[in-house]
């Protein structure tokens, strides 16, 4: 079970370029098998990361 921490920074890490580089003029798509963390990745970011979001 140690890999799914590993795998949560590094996606959070790829997701807080996508912020800096593009997020004011372009969406996020996150694609990927079912039941990998997907959306809870998305969530977790959207709570640090903003004031605001909606699920």
């Amino acid at each position: 079970m140690t890999e799914k921490p590993v795998l949560r920074r590094k996606y959070y890490s790829k997701i807080l370029d996508w912020k800096r580089d593009y997020a004011p003029g372009y969406a996020l798509f996150i694609k990927g098998a079912r039941r990998v963390g997907k959306t809870t990745i998305a969530e977790e970011f959207g709570a640090r990361e903003y004031h605001s979001f909606i699920m």
